[in-house]
């Protein structure tokens, strides 16, 4: 009877850890080499070696679960199925070491999930390419103006406002969100374009190659490059090896047609460089006499008009100057892009400001973080702070090597402006503790008293992602 209950006990939490690693499998893109990358962190690590779940763990908020999709189905199963049958061969040996076998199988839990995606990335990989012949087929018999926007950061909000200036006098598809994967960006295609006469893509990348593999099939006629920051570091090795791989679009376009690149990033600049073409360059002084009010939003003045706008913070002042560059160059009116600017209604893949049930005001940029949109959020909020501060971060992914560095640095610029840090992640906690000392906070019950005090004379930076059993307090 004990022996069965130990069993069922080994069962469960097995099921449970396999859970967990299922979903930062899924956070990680289904890829194995970010997965890795994630395991030899420090979160990873002590992920690995977290053997005893705490009890709320297993809660309703406290249990790390993936989202269902037909791949997480496909790899969940064979992953029980694996579990299945270790269990039933070793059942029929002596009870120490059916016991001895389960642990293995529940220790490296982590190990067997990372193969089993390596599998099924075969038959995912024969599906994405069928699938990426078939939507560049369907563009050949079209042929749209293909805008390629790449960079370390601001793609997607480029893209987004960009498509949305275009579309009220231009006949405009763009893929939705931030889809830049080979699979999302031909699903679309397939899916949502209907022959119109100009198409924005998103590129991006982890590895040199993959975009050059992108505009094989979608071959960009026009180029933004958005900047440069140290994004992935842990998986490209070197800022050159990034620079290099945002420089496959670059190369991508005809020597004729233009690449507008952000003047104000010189990393931006070595990039068109590397890809070999001499670009249009925008700049945010651009727009003259640049203000926020007293919820954030941008104002500005462009072609001696006041363009009042609904973008929150200073740092949308290079997406806006790109945008009016390329509109101008498409042929469109001053007066339909500032209208257009002024009714741009950002989606929450852009920055926000919302109040706190308590009215604590809460900045919300809690999406994927890179170290030039941590300072740009540190920046907005050393603008509209109010009497005291809290960041809510979990750090940055992906760094490898410079994480510790990176991480002290945004530590110290933080120091300047933050008055007390809420660490949800392991990558940087070290750093922003040096720091901050006793004003870095992790354990669950000081974050909730600390968030407890939050009224309407706190300012509340949520700086990348925030996991779900942390939004109840806020």
């Amino acid at each position: 009877m004990i022996y069965g209950f130990v069993i069922s006990i080994i069962m469960v939490l097995t099921v449970k850890r396999m859970l967990y690693w299922l979903s930062v499998l899924q956070q990680k893109e289904y890829r194995t080499d970010r997965l890795l990358l994630f395991l030899k962190s420090k979160e990873g690590t002590r992920a690995f070696f977290s053997l005893l779940p705490l009890p709320k763990e297993f809660s309703r908020t406290g249990l790390k679960r993936p989202k269902i999709t037909l791949r997480i189905f496909v790899i969940t199963a064979m992953s029980v199925s694996l579990l299945i049958i270790w269990s039933i061969v070793f059942t029929r040996q002596e009870s120490l070491i059916t016991i001895s076998a389960l642990v293995i199988f529940y220790i490296f839990t982590p190990i067997i999930v990372a193969s089993i995606a390596a599998i099924s990335s075969i038959p995912a990989n024969l599906i994405t390419a069928t699938l990426l012949f078939l939507a560049s087929s369907k563009l050949r018999q079209t042929h749209p103006l293909v805008i390629g926007i790449t960079g370390s950061y601001g793609k997607t909000s480029t893209k987004l406002l960009l498509n949305h200036v275009l579309s009220t006098t231009l006949n405009v598809h763009c893929t939705p969100k931030s889809f830049n994967t080979p699979l999302s960006m031909s699903r679309d295609i397939l899916q949502n374009y209907h022959n119109e006469k100009i198409l924005v893509l998103e590129f991006a990348a982890y590895r040199k190659g993959e975009i050059q593999k992108l505009t094989s099939f979608f071959s960009p006629e026009i180029a933004v490059v958005t900047g440069f920051a140290p994004q992935h570091l842990g998986l490209f090795g070197s800022e050159d090896q990034i620079k290099q791989a945002k420089a496959e679009l670059v190369q991508a376009v005809p020597n004729t047609n233009p690449v507008f690149c952000n003047g104000d990033d010189d990393g931006a600049i070595e990039i068109c460089k590397l890809g070999k073409k001499e670009p249009t360059l925008y700049h945010a002084d651009l727009l003259k006499d640049m203000q926020l009010d007293m919820n954030g939003h941008l104002s500005f003045v462009w072609n001696r008009t006041a363009v009042h706008t609904q973008l929150v913070g200073l740092h949308y002042a290079n997406n806006i100057a790109c945008v009016i560059s390329v509109a101008e160059y498409l042929g469109m009116k001053p007066q339909d892009i500032i209208l257009a600017l002024q009714r741009f209604n950002p989606p929450d893949s852009f920055m926000q400001i919302i109040r706190g049930k308590q009215g604590a005001q809460i900045i919300d940029d809690g999406r994927t973080s890179n170290p030039k949109g941590f300072i740009a959020a540190l920046s907005l909020l050393k603008a509209i702070k109010k009497d005291h501060t809290i960041l809510i971060t979990n750090g940055i992914v992906d760094l490898g090597r410079s994480s510790e560095s990176i991480h002290l640095e945004l530590a110290k610029k933080a120091k300047e402006i933050v008055d007390t840090v809420i660490y949800t992640g392991s990558e940087g906690k070290e750093q922003f503790s040096q720091v901050f000392g006793d004003h870095c906070i992790w354990k669950e019950q000081d974050m909730a008293r600390e968030l407890e005090k939050a009224k309407q004379t706190t300012s509340i930076l949520i700086e990348g992602f925030l996991p779900k059993k942390y939004e109840v307090y806020l």
